[in-house]
């Protein structure tokens, strides 16, 4: 079953764009370009401190 969790591949800050575009299967760019202009820097950081890391190890 698919779940929203960060991306430890793609992250550039906390990984919850590229974890939401790889969720909706979107390019990252949208999710980013969505956060960015949207005004939504308050719940990209709750996402940040809530969504898990996905299951692929962050370090390698």
């Amino acid at each position: 079953m698919k779940s929203l969790t960060r991306s430890s591949q793609d992250a550039v800050i906390a990984g919850v764009c590229s974890g939401i575009a790889h969720y909706f299967v979107i390019p990252n760019y949208v999710v980013r370009l969505i956060f960015f202009f949207g005004g939504l820097d308050w719940l990209y950081v709750i996402l940040g401190l809530t969504l898990p890391w996905d299951n692929q190890n962050f370090l390698n």
